[in-house]
C-alpha cells in the first residue's frame, strides 16, 4: 500500500464536513490533527505496517524508532478495496488525535473516539468527496463520493453509545482501558456527574466506580457509592452491579464505616430494605 494512499486519506479529512463541525461539536481539534497529519506524513512518520492481529486497527508512540504513527496492514488488508481509504482516513485520524490532545490517556482515548465516531458518521452517511480522485478539466463522471456501508466494524455501535453518553461505559468494558493504573478511585470522584452521572451508566461501570471507591477510606469516597447505589432501578440492574463490584465484605466496611455519621445511615437502610441486600456487618442502622 502506497505513500499515495495516505496522502489521499489525509487529503479525505481534510476537506470533510466534520473538519468544519457539521456531524459534532469538534472545537479546533480538526485544526490542529490536520497540520499534525501533514507534518508526519512530509517526515515519513506514518508507515503502514504488519502490526499482528487484524483486530489491530494502528499505534501511536511519538519518538520511537521508525514510524511514529503506524496503521496495522492487516487490519487494511482484511477490508473490501472499495472500503479501505475511509477506513484508512479515519484511523489515522484516530492516532493523529492521540499525537495533539494534551488529556491523560483515559479523556484521551475518550476524545480520539468521539471525533472519528463524528467522521463515521459522515462517511457512512453523506460521504465525503475525493479531492484527490478529481482530475482537473475533465467533464467525465466519476464516482468521487468515498463512503462506508451502515454499522461498519465497531463504529455504529460506538456512534451510538456517544448520542447516549455512553461512550465511556464502552470504553471501560475493554479490559486494557480499565486496567489503566490511571482508573481508581480519584478518577471516579472526578467524573461521577459526567456524561449523564450514575443514572446513565451501565451496570457493569456502576459496579467498576464501586469497586474502586469501596477500597479507599474516608466519606470523601465513601459517600459516591450512596449515590451509585440511589441511581439503580431495577433488580436486574442491582444484580449486573453487584456482579462487578468486588468482594460484598469490602463494600460492607466501606458502608458501615460511612453510617457511623447519621446523614447516611438512613439512605443505607432505605438501600438495605428496597433490595433486600445487607450493607453493613451490623444490618440495619440505628439512627
Amino acid at each position: 500500500m502506497s505513500k499515495e494512499l495516505i496522502r489521499q486519506a489525509i487529503l479525505l479529512y481534510e476537506y470533510s464536513g466534520t473538519v468544519k463541525g457539521y456531524f459534532g461539536p469538534v472545537g479546533t481539534l480538526p485544526h490542529r490533527i490536520v497540520p499534525r497529519m501533514w507534518d508526519l506524513y512530509n517526515r515519513n512518520e506514518i508507515g503502514i505496517l504488519d502490526l499482528g492481529n487484524a483486530s489491530k486497527r494502528g499505534t501511536w508512540r511519538g519518538g520511537r524508532a521508525g514510524a511514529d504513527l503506524r496503521i496495522n496492514k492487516k487490519y487494511l488488508e482484511n477490508l473490501p478495496e472499495k472500503n479501505r481509504l475511509a477506513a484508512l482516513s479515519m484511523v489515522l485520524v484516530h492516532e493523529a488525535a492521540h499525537a495533539v490532545l494534551p488529556y491523560p490517556r483515559m479523556l484521551d482515548e475518550l476524545a480520539a473516539r468521539q471525533i472519528t465516531v463524528y467522521y463515521y458518521r459522515e462517511l457512512s452517511g453523506p460521504g465525503v468527496f475525493n479531492e484527490a480522485a478529481e482530475i482537473p478539466g475533465s467533464t467525465r463522471r466519476r464516482s468521487l463520493n468515498v463512503q462506508l456501508p451502515p454499522n461498519f466494524g465497531s463504529y455504529g455501535k460506538q456512534s451510538k453509545y456517544l448520542r447516549k453518553g455512553q461512550l465511556i461505559d464502552h470504553m471501560l468494558s475493554i479490559k486494557t482501558y480499565r486496567q489503566r493504573r490511571e482508573f481508581n478511585a480519584d478518577w471516579v470522584i472526578a467524573h461521577i456527574s459526567h456524561w449523564g452521572g450514575p443514572s446513565n451508566r451501565w451496570s457493569s461501570t456502576r459496579g467498576r466506580y464501586i469497586r474502586k471507591l469501596a477500597n479507599k477510606v474516608g466519606s470523601y469516597y465513601t459517600a459516591h457509592i450512596l449515590d451509585i447505589m440511589e441511581s439503580v432501578k431495577t433488580r436486574n440492574q442491582w444484580n449486573r452491579m453487584m456482579r462487578k463490584s468486588g468482594k460484598l465484605r469490602r463494600i460492607q466496611i466501606a458502608l458501615e464505616d460511612l453510617g457511623a455519621e447519621n446523614q447516611y445511615a438512613a439512605r443505607i437502610n432505605a438501600l438495605q430494605d428496597k433490595w433486600d441486600v445487607t450493607l453493613t456487618e451490623i444490618g440495619a442502622i440505628l439512627k
